[in-house]
């Protein structure tokens, strides 16, 4: 028995690390001046949907207001999110690793709509990916080709052994020669060596005894 949870020890010991904690970001309130709250609320959560399909941990702003004590609310999520001290300080509020701010601007071509994504960790851009000119029937699938393109930068900043590994495919072999197929070029230069032309080489493949016919040609 002590021998048995003696080896179970010895075999957790030398078990492999957990693999890193998933990446995690905090979906800020968006820049979106002077667009219909439906709107912003209906892009907040497909950008919430979205980065989960990828397989991220999403916290809402929402979310994030409900953890902070009253008196921190307006000084963690109403800071100037231009600056890069307040998108520390929201994204160190939330335990996340990113930040990721949606942008919608309205224009009389349509909408410009953007993802941008910052580090936690010093405030610094990692990523961004804008779309112009999109119809409001088309903002789903804009904020959709926007978190596809801003997801990966981060990934590879943030998690970079979790990036799958691309194998270079090994060379192929050289072609071989099928067994039997000759050096035309070089049989043809052994044949004048021996003193027959190329049509009296073509003669002797086809005649009988061959091997003996060069002989005797190169003997003369």
């Amino acid at each position: 028995m002590f021998l048995s949870l003696l080896a179970t020890l010895v075999v957790l010991g030398q078990a492999p690390a957990t693999s890193e904690a998933p990446l995690t970001v905090l979906i800020a309130p968006p820049e979106a001046a002077g667009v219909p709250s439906h709107i912003v609320s209906f892009a907040q959560e497909h950008v919430y949907e979205q980065l989960k399909t990828q397989g991220l941990q999403v916290v809402r702003a929402s979310e994030l207001s409900q953890r902070l004590p009253p008196a921190q609310r307006k000084t963690v999520l109403g800071c100037n999110r231009l600056e890069a001290a307040c998108r520390i300080t929201m994204g160190e509020a939330a335990q996340a690793d990113a930040v990721v701010i949606a942008e919608l601007v309205q224009f009389l071509s349509g909408y410009r709509v953007g993802l941008k994504a910052y580090a936690t960790r010093d405030g610094e851009q990692l990523s961004e990916h804008y779309v112009p000119g999109v119809r409001e029937d088309q903002l789903l699938d804009a904020l959709t080709q926007a978190s596809e393109k801003v997801v990966p930068p981060v990934r590879r900043a943030l998690r970079p052994s979790s990036e799958p590994l691309v194998e270079t495919p090994a060379p192929a072999p050289p072609h071989a020669r099928p067994a039997g197929a000759g050096d035309a070029r070089g049989d043809g230069l052994a044949l004048e060596r021996a003193g027959l032309g190329v049509d009296a080489g073509r003669r002797w493949r086809g005649a009988p005894g061959r091997g003996h016919g060069l002989l005797r040609a190169g003997q003369q």
